[in-house]
């Protein structure tokens, strides 16, 4: 038989186990509860919520858009299964260009398995062409739409091929400001004799 010293020491340990898992529980229940709040917004809610969150903006260079046509060979699918493919000549539209890359829209969905190797060919200027070879870094299919949008990163671009796409992003963005100009949009300077 256990005296009653052995007895109130059991019942001490007893009540340090029962506080432990009260303790527990209530952890337990409250974070049962946080989930249930979460869970418990509307999908429309929660939809809003994901889109209001500004995403930083990755590119580390300047993008202009434009809507110029081009030529895309792709050179190389990557995959023994598409070479049949290789060498393909489609017609595209550019719709923005940086000195990083372009993205195209074009009327062929063609799958991105692998590395896809593309050529990208278009007009500088009357007789000058521009010649690009890069790779498709992401495919995007718009709902409803036949044209396939895809990103191109250039590769190994020299001096002289930078500063041809430079010099392309210069005059393309001087169009822009002179159509502009010409159509009233771009508010006018004002002069030191008005502020006076």
């Amino acid at each position: 038989m256990l005296s009653l010293q052995a007895w109130i020491w059991l019942l001490s340990g007893l009540d340090l186990v029962l506080f432990c898992m009260v303790t527990l529980c209530y952890i337990h229940i409250r974070r049962a509860v946080r989930k249930k709040e979460f869970s418990g917004r509307t999908l429309e809610q929660q939809i809003f919520e994901a889109k209001s969150k500004k995403v930083p903006d990755r590119r580390r260079d300047y993008r202009l858009a434009v809507d110029e046509p081009c030529q895309v060979r792709i050179l190389d699918f990557g995959d023994r299964s598409l070479r049949k493919l290789n060498n393909k000549n489609v017609d595209a539209k550019i719709k923005d260009i940086s000195l990083g890359g372009i993205r195209l829209s074009c009327p062929l969905n063609f799958p991105i398995k692998e590395e896809v190797l593309i050529y990208v060919s278009f007009p500088m200027d009357e007789g000058t062409r521009i010649h690009m070879q890069g790779t498709v870094a992401w495919k995007k299919v718009k709902h409803g739409r036949t044209a396939v949008e895809y990103g191109v990163a250039f590769q190994r671009l020299s001096a002289a091929e930078e500063t041809r796409i430079q010099n392309y992003m210069n005059h393309k963005e001087l169009e822009k400001i002179s159509v502009r100009r010409h159509s009233g949009d771009e508010p006018k300077a004002l002069s030191i004799d008005r502020m006076a």
